[in-house]
């Protein structure tokens, strides 16, 4: 598995059922492995708490990881979460 294998749809997919747990253990392993566009989706389940506990500081530390990569979602998300001041 390497960052690149990573299916977004599949984790949109579940996402979209409800199924929140599943885009998230879909996601995990891709962004431990660096992609960035699972990273995202792994701190959005932790800002909402969709799927796992929510915990906005996993939520920052996985934004800051795909934001480094210049990831325009991860930056504007990473900005709202600063601006609601959790």
């Amino acid at each position: 598995m390497t960052p690149a294998d990573y299916n977004p749809n599949l984790a949109l997919e579940a996402f979209e059922r409800e199924d929140y747990q599943s885009a998230f253990e879909l996601s995990l392993p891709y962004a431990s492995a660096g992609n960035p566009d699972a990273q995202v989706m792994v701190a959005c389940a932790y800002q909402t708490g969709l799927g796992v506990e929510r915990d906005v500081l996993a939520a920052e530390r996985w934004y800051r990881k795909a934001a480094a990569q210049n990831h325009v979602i991860a930056w504007n998300n990473l900005g709202s979460l600063y601006a609601s001041k959790h």
